[in-house]
């Protein structure tokens, strides 16, 4: 799954996740993001992605348009608990403004903002 994630909802950054790789596969402003969406989909579509980004923190599909799956249920809301990082470890939700800035810097993403995965190996 390719989704997009509203950074902070008032900060204009944006990130496409990949639950493939479990990380981002681009990072943008709205506008950079739109450009980038449209290069493989209608403007509209496009759009309407960002929309439901800004609203609810991801594009992914259903609370936000369909009202059946509670909003901690998807992947990037603003009630995400958060999401695995290349299996280093779980992104708060709360922390994805400040990963994906790092992700932008020199340097690459600050992976101390993960906290460590449980190891069930015990």
């Amino acid at each position: 799954m390719r989704c997009i994630f509203k950074a902070a909802r008032d900060e204009d950054l944006y990130g496409e996740w990949s639950s493939t790789v479990e990380t981002f596969t681009f990072l943008g402003t709205r506008a950079e993001t739109l450009r980038y969406l449209t290069e493989t989909q209608p403007a509209d579509e496009a759009e309407a992605r960002l929309a439901r980004a800004d609203k609810t923190g991801t594009s992914v599909l259903g609370f936000a348009t369909e009202g059946d799956t509670h909003p901690h249920d998807l992947p990037g809301a603003w009630e995400d608990t958060g999401l695995i990082v290349e299996q280093r470890g779980l992104l708060p939700r709360d922390r994805m403004s400040d990963f994906l800035r790092s992700y932008r810097a020199v340097g690459g993403p600050d992976y101390t903002l993960l906290e460590p995965l449980d190891d069930d190996t015990n």
